[in-house]
This record gives structure tokens, sequence and C-alpha cells, in this order.
């Protein structure tokens, strides 16, 4: 039997349950809604599924410019021809020394003056004896001349013809000494007066005026004609691209561009170092002189080149690449095969086509697939140096 009390006690119970029941029916619902207002939430933030640019660049293209094939190599400068000029007698005093290193003289002018008080006394001397020595053969000549008149009648014996053949003779030969003798006195004081044999600079002076001379020392030496050179040092097989008359590009101490030309080409090599000695031309300068090491440039060859700039080259994995940008400015890194190089120019042996657009400079900060935003300066024919932008 159910008491009112048991009643009261179920009731809450038979209230809740249909409760539940439509709060279990209407959670569906309130899910659906709520999702549909964070698809809205969603919707309404900007998209970004486009990539931001990871570089802001200027592109460029393969150019075609003059290319010329060099061959650098290093040398010192010497003398073209390095003349020794040195007294031609011994134990005379030099009294004037006119010329100093470093003087430009002309064949025949006077270098230095010795003493030729001495000489001039014995030449003096000797000239009295040729003039006496004269004098006796034409007295000689004049009695044989009497003699052999004489001959003809008969009145003269044969011993004494003879005689006067001798003294005719002997007078000749004391002439033909005496003579010797003054042109030797002459060529001696003559020597006494130092000149310069040929147009050049000179290069050395050890001529010091008080100072006796020697045979054997050199007391200057000049560059003949004031020509210096360049003596390369190349390898063989550098040798053989080069032939006389190719131009050259020196670099002088201060930097300045001297020009020369291949002059002679060595034929023998160094047996230890395997180097050969190319000889150059160059041009005067105050600054390139015998004895200052150099470096220059052998002009080898003129063509027509594909180039890039160096600085849009990037190294990896011992290869070089560059950014290729697709028309969607995306990037590609590309393989490529170069040559020489000149400057901040590369010559571009393969790789890349006339139309490709790569990157001028800052690749290296680029990886394939990545955004890039490309500019370029108004009005200019050459775009901008890459730069990095936030």
């Amino acid at each position: 039997m159910i008491t009112t009390t048991d009643l009261a006690a179920h009731r809450p119970h038979t209230r809740a349950a249909p409760f539940r029941s439509l709060l279990l029916a209407a959670l569906p619902m309130l899910a659906a809604v709520v999702l549909s207002a964070c698809d809205e939430a969603v919707s309404s933030v900007p998209s970004e599924a486009a990539p931001k640019p990871a570089l802001t660049v200027s592109l460029i293209t393969p150019q075609q410019q003059e290319w010329t094939e060099r061959l650098h190599a290093s040398g010192n400068i010497q003398p073209w021809q390095l003349v020794s000029i040195g007294a031609e007698i011994s134990g005379v005093r030099v009294v004037e020394v006119p010329v100093k290193e470093g003087d430009s003289v002309r064949k025949g002018q006077l270098l230095a003056r010795l003493d030729d008080a001495s000489v001039t006394v014995e030449l003096n001397l000797q000239r009295a004896v040729l003039a006496e020595a004269e004098a006796n053969l034409a007295q000689a000549q004049l009695s044989l001349e009497r003699a052999r008149k004489l001959d003809v009648s008969r009145a003269i014996s044969l011993q004494d013809l003879l005689q006067y053949e001798t003294a005719a003779k002997t007078g000749a030969a004391k002439v033909a000494i005496a003579q010797a003798q003054v042109k030797a006195l002459e060529l001696r004081k003559r020597y006494t007066r130092i000149v310069a044999p040929d147009d050049g600079v000179i290069a050395i002076s050890s001529a010091r005026v008080g100072a006796l001379s020697e045979a054997e020392g050199d007391l200057f030496k000049l560059i003949r004609k004031g020509r210096v050179e360049w003596r390369a040092e190349l390898r063989p097989e550098q040798q053989a691209k080069l032939q006389p008359g190719q131009g050259v590009e020196l670099r002088d101490p201060l930097g300045n561009v001297v020009h020369g030309s291949v002059r002679q080409i060595a034929p023998t090599a160094d047996l230890e170092s395997r180097i050969s000695l190319v000889y150059v031309d160059v041009e005067p300068s105050t600054v390139i002189k015998p004895g200052v090491l150099v470096t220059g440039d052998f002009l080898v060859d003129r063509r027509s080149a594909t180039t890039i700039p160096r600085a849009a080259l990037v190294m990896r994995d011992g290869f070089n690449y560059v950014m290729k940008v697709d028309g969607s400015d995306i990037v590609k890194p590309t393989k490529v095969t170069v040559g020489g190089r000149r400057g901040n120019d590369v010559e571009l042996l393969g790789g890349l086509g006339p139309d490709d657009r790569i990157v001028a400079s800052g690749g290296a900060f680029l990886d394939e697939g990545d955004k890039v935003r490309v500019v370029q300066q108004p009005g200019a024919d050459q775009p901008l140096a890459a730069t990095d932008r936030p």
C-alpha cells in the first residue's frame, strides 16, 4: 500500500526525467549553432594562405659583352740593356764628373774626365820624335836617289848603293814607329774623356772626383735608350698561349694601369722551378723602375661572352648556383657553369638561358620555393641591388 508520504517522495523524480530528455534532444541543435557561429567567425578573419615575401630583390638577365681572356703573372722590372761604362786606363785621377744617377744623356756626352796633363806631355814629345824621323827619312831618300843616278854611270859601288837603300828603309821604319806611338798617345788622351756610348739614363755612378781610375772597374751603368722591360714568370703551358706583339696590362705600385707588349719569349725554363721568362716592353713610367716587382695580365683572346655579376653567384656544396625567379616570383636555385672572372663580372658557360631572370645579389639568404618582392630603380636600365626588408 502506497501512502501519501511515499507519493511525495517520488514526485521530484517524476518531474526531472522529462527535463533531461528535452536537454539531451537540444544538445545537437546547440552544437550546430555553436559550430555555425565559429565558422562565421573564422570566415570573417582575413586569409593568410599567400606566403609573405622573404626578401626584396632586383633581378637581372645574362648580358653579352666583349670578353678578354687573361693570364695573370708577376715578375721584376729590369733594364732592357744595362751598359757598363768604365775607364780604359788605370792610375789616372778623375778631375770632373758632370753627370749623376738618374740623368738622361745623349750618345757622346761627357760622363767623366780624367787628368790628361801627363798624356799631353808624352804626346807632344812623341810628335817631335815623329817629326825628326820624317826629316831623317826625307834625307835618306834624297841620298838614295843620288846614289841610283851614280849607279847608272858605274860611279858608285854596289855596296854603297845597298847602304843608301838600307838607310832609307830604316828611316821609313822609324817614321812608322813614331806614327804608331803618336796614335797610341792620342787614343790614350781620348780615353781620358769617358763618354756615353748611346742614349740612355744613368742607373749607377761610382765615379768620384779625385779618385784614381781602374781599368777593371765600372764607373757608370747606363740603361740603354732608357728602356725597361717586365720579365714575367710563367709556366710552359701558359707561354704556349702567347706570341710576340700581344698586349699586356701591368699594375704599378700606385695601382695605375701601364700598357706593354710581348717582345720575346725565353727559349728555356728553370730546371728547378720549371718557370720561364717572358720579356715585355713597358711604356715609360716614373713609378715602374728596375728592381720593382709588379703584377700584370696578358691579353690572350678577345671574344663575345655571356656574363653575370659575381654577386649573383651562390656557393653551395662546392658548386655555383644562381637564384632563378619564375613568373610568380618564386625562387629556384639553378646550378651554373662559370669560366673566367674579370672585375665584378663572371663568364657564364652554361646553365641559364638568355631571358632567365636571376637575383642580382643576396641570393645566399634565399631557398627553393621562397617568394621574393622585385624592385627596380625608376628610369634606370640596371636594377637595384638586393636589400633585406623586414
